[in-house]
């Protein structure tokens, strides 16, 4: 009978430095502030992404009018599909 519980029966395999080639690892958390460029925006749903690929939405908009390419300036936190911007302020 298996079970998740089991002890790895290949211990040794980890001190070897083996990776697997399918394993891709996840990037790391983009939480913080940061400043960028508007990769695209619709301005009828109300929503795009920065060239980082960080979500946005116009709800989060504190001064100026979205649109694609303009600068931004914003807080990065962690939404329930990744990351998303909050605190936007359009620079130009």
């Amino acid at each position: 009978m298996k079970t998740w519980n089991q002890p790895d029966p290949f211990p040794w395999i980890a001190s070897t430095g083996f990776t697997s080639p399918h394993h891709e690892p996840k990037s790391p958390s983009a939480i913080g502030n940061r400043c960028g460029k508007m990769h695209w925006y619709n301005d009828e749903k109300g929503f795009g992404f920065t060239e980082c690929n960080v979500f946005v939405h116009a709800r989060n908009v504190v001064s100026g009018e979205l649109r694609s390419g303009a600068k931004i300036k914003f807080d990065v936190t962690e939404g329930a599909k990744g990351p998303q911007a909050t605190n936007i302020q359009v620079l130009r």
